[in-house]
């Protein structure tokens, strides 16, 4: 989306101009009456042409298409005696820009300017034509631009585009040197523009409020964060206002504020309707010092009735060259309903790469009600990296006091406020500045903790003698980053008692596991390297202590390059350079070597950067694959896939002419007629489909909503589909008559195409496109023109922009964005190449042909989707469509087929599909993929036990018929068995299914999973598991919540996402240490299978190392899912926390839960089946029963589904190291309790399980 002018928008209309009103710092009021009292300053207003070169004196072209003709004519003008025309004669890439800068010395700045022209179009295709004003700096950059409406096309008689403005000596931080005025025609456009009597008039002198008693400055990043300086508009000061749905009203506000003279306010445009919008600054020369820092942000907040999606705080980042950074910042600011002033800190780690601005923003996220905000500022922030006390250990006697210093590191860390605790007031008492007094004979710690970066240093104190107890000193252990330090505290009691030991400081940057023997682990924390130190407590018998510190210094391990497989993509003949995208961790510089060349095409590279020379007249495929080396000799290797799309030429050549060619050709649709007339399928699904079709013939056509206010309703395009289908197979008109209609409400009658939801657009474009061609015979020229125009102007135009731009998720996503995006704009191109729009066609293939490529990789190399089965369905249904139209409409060979993963993936769907519904993790539905699907990668590939699943979906009682089963039923393939495999595992995200067998619906499956925290789409569950039995899910995954939840898609570390149930560890069927408002799984994690046995004959197992996601509170967390004799679950978990802590084993459940045997097993029920879950961990652990929601310790924001019938069974252990075992077995009411419960084995045991 084009971001819009920060300035406000007001809008006059008369019956014969339209004028639009851009208000500066200015009200319109009193403006009008003195725009006659001035002069124009523009130089050559006429256009006038003494060379009669076409360019007029003192204007200057920006045309790098060279495909328009310019001239000043007498005959066609408005006020002034000659005119601009500016005849665009075909289609290109390139905008036609006619400028001119208006110099504006010191006396003509901060004032109040008013700006008019006349523009007049003829027959203008494909684009639109407007003027642009630009503030600008002396480098004539732009500082601030202004985008007029009305954006005229097709036939528009003289328009008068009209805007008041105010040009300050300084704006956003620089200097202001002039305006730049321009004429502008956007990219794509055919025709004739007449531009007349451009004018620019001061007119006065800006007025900005200014306040009375302002806040006292702050050195903050943002400018006028007091909001005490106001524009006469009402908007503050440097401050911009981007409108988007439903618009936004800002306004500075002088009755309601935290301090000082006045706040900011926003709040929604129309009254009953959300509105989404920023309140936003461009900060610009961040200071050196700065730079790849922190920053504090802190601002006061109200709010009346304020809800919805809710308030974010957004930095964008931009490099030294303009060039965008990701991730952006994003903070969810948790703003209630009806809050009073409220006070809101962040502390913001800003990019590594040097920055060279910061779109600071205000998010109002399609919400309704009013926000007031104060008091915004944006300051340096130097986190602490570690606090060193001096003395490290206190020895006192009975009442004697010492103290402390304490040095942070850095030495100019900001936040230097500590609070110092005793573990022990009997034995120490502490002062709030940390003098330290010993009270009683033993051994306490003090805590020092800095609660801005939770920076916790323990310090030991003895109070009173300690020579009772002799202890040899440990010499400093030195190990490598992610190393053990292993010892024994080696200590003898004078009179010969027994010694007992305990952890009496922890280290500050690791983990202690401490023996009864005195025998100790030491484990530092991942990537920490330096000094840490821990103290352990030495007893005997008689109640002396002595105490020993032990000093680890842990060396940092030189890492290797981070170097990632790549993507090039470049066009037929065209070379491509650019940077590799390799850093070394420790900042050295890198160099690089190619293991194996290009096949089609030379490939160089010179100190860092590579230059690509494909071959004359290749396009396809090329492969490169490059080490990257540092300084130490530590090597990572990346492959690099070339992709080299075929020229504009080739694609004119090679696409099909005749129609229909998209999906299917009319031997195709010919033999399909023939099958539901001699193949018992294809006349069962055919009767279903047409039954189904026909009750659309009476049905309205499909209005333009948007049920959400954000997601078009596309059931249009899918009737259009179905309709035009019926046509070609029956090639009664009736349907082709309610075809019509629809297409015909959807090109007309449809304001826009969502564009703004893109997904809507590519959606409804493809079904347009698909209606377009197989209606082709039908639709006579005047439909045919009213659809392609459609076409072009609500979806290729909008697409080619972002493919150029690159300015839009979808162009370079890796996820389902990309194949529905790049799906819609090609099948819609290839429909209607060899029309007037063929140049554009022609463009929107070459650039998704590209784009594409950053979607296929997800599916490498297994197959398998990390987005989950769900959005595997709907992503590659796209995905097929595709590649089937490649395949149909282009004669050549089909190359995306052979991407890595494209030929397992059908697959996918067999395996995710359990007993009682799929393995539903992260945002997906128990309900299963289509089955076609199938059926066209059998096809495709000549693999006909691919149908099975589509045998199996079919005899689904939820199975819907499609024409797609029809399009791509082949009778001959239609013979798949069953795979033979009962297991698989994707190693992607760490996903492990297992079976009884494939026919019994009332047998057993398994599901588990480790994998990645924060993959798109993604939950924090590693370590879940879906259990189904007797046609029973009895362990069930609760899959997506509301999608429109504040927040819901900010998965990075600290994401919103994660505080809602459903979304984070407390809401699956995984373990839960130590419940808290903070994170429970860490992001990003990835969980590994450690140890596995599959598709063995009486069952087989896998075991997840859970570290990584817990790492935060424990040294080791691994689980293992024994599937025995395939059907009954033994689970295994074991612990080894820092520190004793609370463990929650959890599932979740639709069945009612009875708890039986103490407290040792809970019997699940659901009609006559039953379930047995076990406890057989000794001790005292036993079973609860609680509702499915937060724990009361926990994080519980609003809105979120209350699952409602679910239950969760819990198990709890607090310690600091043990297991817990549950195991369970089916079976049925009436029948006796299962009573054969397993051995119990250590996870590093379990292959002897099956080692017969």
């Amino acid at each position: 989306m084009r971001k819009k002018s920060k300035h406000f928008l007001k809008f006059l209309v008369s019956s014969m101009v339209v004028v639009f009103l851009v208000n500066f710092f200015l009200p319109v009021v009193n403006v009008l009456a003195e725009t006659k009292k001035s002069v124009n300053i523009i130089t050559n207003s006429e256009y006038s042409d003494s060379n009669n070169d076409g360019t007029p004196e003192e204007w200057n072209y920006y045309a790098k298409g060279g495909n328009y003709i310019s001239s000043t004519v007498t005959n066609i003008i408005k006020d002034k005696p000659s005119s601009l025309l500016v005849h665009i004669t075909n289609q290109d890439k390139n905008n036609v820009i006619v400028h001119q800068t208006v110099k504006l010395t010191q006396d003509l700045l901060d004032k109040k300017y008013t700006f008019s022209q006349w523009v007049k179009t003829e027959n203008l295709k494909g684009g639109t034509a407007n003027v642009r004003l630009q503030i600008v700096n002396k480098s004539n950059q732009k500082i601030d631009i202004l985008d007029l409406n009305p954006k005229l096309t097709e036939t528009t008689d003289w328009t008068k585009l009209e805007t008041y403005i105010d040009i300050p000596k300084e704006l956003n931080g620089e200097e202001v040197y002039g305006l730049k005025i321009e004429n502008y025609i956007s990219a794509n456009t055919t025709g004739k523009v007449y531009f007349n009597d451009p004018v620019l008039k001061a007119i006065g002198d800006i007025s900005i409020t200014q306040p009375n008693n302002p806040v006292n400055p702050v050195d903050s990043l943002v400018k006028n964060g007091g909001y005490e300086k106001i524009k006469s508009d009402g908007v503050p000061e440097s401050w911009g206002v981007w409108k988007s749905t439903g618009g936004l009203l800002v306004s500075s506000d002088n009755s309601i504020l935290k301090e000082g003279n006045s706040s900011v306010k926003i709040e929604n445009e129309t009254l009953g309707k959300n509105s989404r919008g920023t309140l936003n600054q461009i900060i610009k020369n961040i200071p050196a010092d700065m730079q790849k820092q922190s920053i504090k942000i802190s601002q006061w907040i109200k709010t009346t009735g304020f809800e919805g999606k809710g308030l974010s705080l957004r930095l964008q980042y931009k490099d030294t060259n303009g060039n965008k950074i990701e991730p952006m910042g994003t903070i969810t600011i948790d703003a209630d309903r009806d809050m009073d002033w409220r006070n809101f800190e962040y502390i913001i780690d800003l990019p590594k790469e040097t920055l060279g601005s910061i779109v600071f923003e205000y998010l109002y996220d399609d919400s309704i009600g009013t926000v007031w905000v104060d008091n915004t500022v944006v300051e340096k922030y130097i986190k602490v990296k570690s606090i060193e006390a001096n003395p490290s250990i206190i020895n006192l006697n009975d009442g004697e006091e010492k103290s402390l210093s304490l040095e942070f590191n850095p030495a100019n860390t900001t936040d230097k406020n500590v609070t110092f605790e005793s573990s022990d007031d009997s034995i120490m008492a502490v002062s709030d500045i940390g003098n330290i007094r010993g009270v009683n004979k033993g051994v306490a710690k003090l805590v020092i903790t800095q609660k801005s970066e939770k920076i916790k240093l323990e310090i030991p104190v003895i109070v009173g003698d300690t020579s009772e107890i002799s202890i040899d000193n440990i010499n400093d252990i030195n190990i490598k980053e992610g190393q053990v330090a292993s010892g024994k505290i080696k200590a003898k009691s004078v009179n010969g008692e027994m010694l007992t030991y305990k952890v009496l400081a922890n280290p500050s940057n690791g983990s202690i596991n401490l023996k009864d023997t005195g025998e100790f682990d030491y484990y530092p924390n991942k990537n920490f390297y330096g000094k840490d130190s821990f103290s352990i407590a030495v007893k005997d018998e008689s109640g002396n202590y002595a105490l020993d510190q032990i000093n680890v210094n842990i060396d940092k391990i030189d890492k290797s390059p981070v170097f990632e497989n790549f993507i090039i993509k470049t066009n037929e003949n065209v070379n491509i350079n650019g940077a590799l995208n390799a850093i070394d961790p420790e900042g050295s510089s890198l160099t690089f070597k190619i293991l194996k060349s290009t096949a089609n095409g030379q490939f160089n590279i010179s100190n860092g950067v590579y230059v690509y020379k494909p071959n004359n007249n290749f396009n396809g495929y090329d492969y490169i694959t490059i080490i990257a080396s540092d300084n130490s000799g530590n090597e990572t290797t990346a492959e690099g896939t070339i992709f080299v799309s075929p020229s504009i030429n080739n694609i004119k050549a090679t696409v099909k002419t005749e129609h229909p060619r998209i999906l299917a050709n009319q031997s195709d649709f010919n033999r399909i007629k023939k099958l539901i007339n001699t193949d018992v399928n294809a006349k069962e699904w055919y009767g279903e489909l047409k039954s189904r079709i026909d009750k659309i013939i009476n049905e309205p056509v499909v209005p333009y909503n948007k049920p959400d206010g954000v997601r078009l309703n596309t059931l249009a395009s899918k009737y259009i589909v179905d309709l035009s289908f019926m046509y070609k197979i029956t090639g009664d008109t009736k349907y082709a008559d309610r075809a019509w209609s629809e297409l015909e409400n959807v090109a007309i009658n449809y304001p826009d195409w969502s564009h703004k939801h893109l997904l809507d657009t590519a959606m409804t474009s493809n079904g347009v496109a698909i209606g377009y061609d197989w209606l082709y015979d039908y639709l006579n020229d005047s439909q045919k023109k009213s659809i392609e125009d459609a076409i072009v102007n609500k979806a290729l135009n909008i697409a080619l922009d972002h493919y150029k731009k690159n300015d839009h998720r979808f162009v370079e996503d890796g996820f389902n964005w990309n194949f529905v995006c790049n799906t819609g704009f090609s099948t819609s191109a290839l429909a209607i190449m060899g029309g007037n729009s063929t140049d554009l066609a022609s463009q929107i293939i070459q650039e998704a042909f590209k784009s594409i490529q950053h979607g296929l990789p997800q599916y490498a190399p297994e197959g398998d989707s990390i987005e989950g089965i769900s959005y595997w369905d709907y992503g590659t249904r796209y995905l097929v469509y595709f590649l089937s139209a490649v395949s149909s409409a282009i004669n050549s060979n089909n190359l995306f087929i052979n991407a890595p993963g494209i030929k397992e993936t059908a697959e996918y769907p067999m395996f995710m599909t359990g007993k009682a519904g799929t393995y539903n993790y992260s945002d997906n539905d128990l309900v299963n993929p289509v089955g076609y699907l199938n059926l066209w990668f059998a096809k495709e590939l000549n693999r006909p036990e691919l149908t099975w699943y589509h045998k199996f979906y079919m005899d689904q009682v939820d199975s819907i018929v499609n024409v797609y089963d029809l399009l791509w039923y082949d009778p001959n393939l239609y013979k798949g068995d069953a795979p033979k495999e009962l297991d698989k595992m994707y190693k992607n995200q760490s996903v492990i299914t297992m079976r009884k067998d494939w026919g019994n619906k009332e047998s057993s499956f398994l599901g588990f999973k480790g994998g990645l925290n924060g993959a798109p789409h993604g939950d924090l569950d590693i370590g879940s598991f879906v259990y189904d039995s007797l046609g029973v899910r009895w362990a069930m995954d609760l899959g997506k919540e509301n999608y429109n939840l504040q927040g819901y898609w900010e998965n990075t570390e600290n994401g919103k996402r994660w505080s809602y149930y459903r979304k984070n560890a407390e809401g699956h069927n995984t373990l839960v240490i130590n419940p808290s408002k903070e994170i429970n799984q860490v992001v990003p994690a990835y969980s590994e299978v450690i140890d596995k046995k599959l598709n063995g004959k009486d069952g087989g197992y896998g075991v997840l190392d859970l570290t990584s996601a817990y790492e935060n509170y424990a040294v080791k967390v691994n689980r293992g899912f024994n599937f025995i004799n395939r059907n009954e679950l033994l689970m295994r978990d074991e612990f080894l926390l820092k520190r004793e802590g609370e463990v929650i084993w959890q599932m979740h459940t639709k069945a009612d839960a009875d708890i039986v045997e103490n407290g040792k097993a809970v019997i699940l029920k659901d009609g006559d089946n039953r379930l047995y879950v076990k406890l057989l961990t000794k001790g005292n652990l036993e079973f609860e029963v609680v509702e499915a929601k937060p724990y009361k310790e926990s994080i519980n924001p609003s809105g979120q589904n209350q699952n409602t019938g679910i239950k969760k069974i819990i198990v709890k252990s607090k310690r600091k190291e043990g297991a817990i075992d549950v195991w369970m077995a089916p079976f049925k009411d009436g029948d006796r309790t299962p009573n054969n419960a397993p051995e119990v084995k250590k996870l590093a045991d379990w292959g002897e399980y099956y080692s017969n």
